[in-house]
């Protein structure tokens, strides 16, 4: 699972959208929804610009997606935690989409 993710690695994040169900991300590469639990270091509009430095995915737990100079964006991927079918969909411009 965590190789797929990895493709976020050296991408900027373009923009951010919250509602009251998910979160929506624009790479520059990649669109990322999240439909679980979530948590930020800061206000998601503040993401925008910044490079993706890591991606961090621990079955069952939470995958993180790290940015350079220290901030991240979490989704849990505790069951308890789903609010639909899935915790977040990866949609890369050039290749697979990632589920879980």
């Amino acid at each position: 699972m965590n190789d797929p993710l990895n493709r976020l690695v050296g991408m900027v994040l373009v923009a951010a959208e919250t509602d009251a169900e998910s979160a929506g991300f624009q790479f520059t590469g990649c669109t990322f929804s999240a439909y679980s639990g979530y948590a930020s270091s800061q206000p998601l509009a503040e993401l925008v610009g910044l490079t993706v430095q890591s991606v961090i995915y621990s079955k069952e737990e939470f995958v993180t997606i790290n940015f350079f100079g220290g901030s991240s964006f979490s989704v849990s991927l505790r069951p308890c935690d789903y609010v639909g079918p899935e915790a977040f969909c990866a949609r890369f411009a050039e290749g697979p989409w990632v589920v879980e």
